[in-house]
């Protein structure tokens, strides 16, 4: 049996320290490969160590950086430690690299919402054209991005717009 086959067993039991032992076993063999260092990070990270998971994702960019789901993870990690900014930089490199990753898009907007709310402001909701008068008289305020091009009806979201009250 392999490593990936014992890291893979370790984490359908849910044994995350013998999933972690099996990842850094596969490390000393292979300790550039960046799908082992993702899976580390990620472990870490569940085991609620987060800045060791940072620092195993750091390497897992560097060696897959066209990896979208891999700068995902490490975007999470670093806003798990408090930095915001560089979480919010890696996980729009994510979105730009893998924008079809629901999660890519949920993790970004997790992170825009807490800087927001860290910042002082309240209420952060999505902004909705269709509540704004300039929607209601039907205008488009060239905000409304959508795939295939304004179909909003049966159409994808492709911009991230929201609205959030003002601290007094």
């Amino acid at each position: 049996m392999n490593h990936q086959d014992r890291l893979r067993d370790a984490l359908t039991a849910g044994d995350l320290k013998g999933a972690e032992r099996h990842a850094m076993a596969a490390l000393r063999d292979s300790p550039f490969d960046g799908m082992f260092l993702a899976r580390l990070g990620s472990i870490q990270m569940s085991l609620g160590r987060a800045h060791e998971g940072v620092d195993a994702l750091r390497q897992a960019v560097a060696a897959l950086p066209q990896a979208g789901i891999v700068w995902n993870g490490y975007g999470v990690a670093l806003a798990a430690t408090g930095a915001a900014r560089k979480a919010e930089v890696a996980l729009r490199k994510a979105l730009s690299l893998a924008p079809e990753i629901p999660q890519n898009h949920s993790n970004y907007g997790k992170v825009l919402r807490g800087g927001l709310e860290e910042a002082g402001f309240g209420n952060v909701r999505r902004y909705d054209w269709r509540e704004t008068d300039i929607g209601k008289a039907g205008i488009d305020d060239y905000i409304q991005a959508y795939l295939p091009h304004m179909d909003k009806e049966n159409r994808r979201l492709m911009a991230l717009n929201v609205e959030a009250d003002k601290p007094v």
